[in-house]
């Protein structure tokens, strides 16, 4: 429960700061669990906005997916919480 709570956090903080979503397609928890962020078929913020040939907008990184691990991955700078274990 309290991860979908996290999940809950990360969409509402996406919508505060005007996106229509969590910034990325998957959220994978520290025990493994995924959810699902923002729809797969919609560009997540990985995709950059890069100037193309003669000034054209193009995006970058177009075709691929965002994934977000969430934890700590340094056990000397969090402990035991959150760190990823397997």
């Amino acid at each position: 429960m309290a991860q979908e709570n996290a999940v809950d956090a990360l969409r509402g903080t996406a919508y505060s700061l005007g996106s229509a979503d969590i910034d990325y397609h998957f959220i994978i928890m520290p025990d493994g669990t995924i959810y699902e962020g923002r729809d797969i078929r919609a560009r997540g913020s990985h995709v950059e906005n890069v100037l193309g040939e003669e000034g054209t907008s193009v995006f970058g990184n177009t075709g691929s997916i965002g994934i977000v691990l969430v934890g700590c991955f340094d056990q000397a700078d969090c402990g035991n919480n959150y760190t990823l274990n397997g």
